[in-house]
């Protein structure tokens, strides 16, 4: 159960990573007006402070170019 917890944050982390904030809210923003089952993915696919810092751990992978 914990395996799958993680597993949900790291995948959640890493698609904030790669869409960035606006588009991500975006995005869940979208969901949150669906049929319940999509209401139920926008709720759980809120921003968090542990996937904002694991999304920043991450964002090097899918901006190589952009470190300094």
């Amino acid at each position: 159960m914990i395996l799958f917890l993680v597993l949900g944050l790291v995948f959640k982390a890493a698609i904030f990573a790669a869409l960035g904030e606006a588009k991500y809210s975006e995005r869940t923003a979208i969901l949150a007006q669906g049929n319940k089952s999509e209401r139920i993915g926008a709720y759980l696919m809120q921003v968090d402070p542990l996937s904002l810092w694991i999304s920043d751990k991450m964002r090097p992978l899918f901006y190589a170019d952009d470190i300094s």
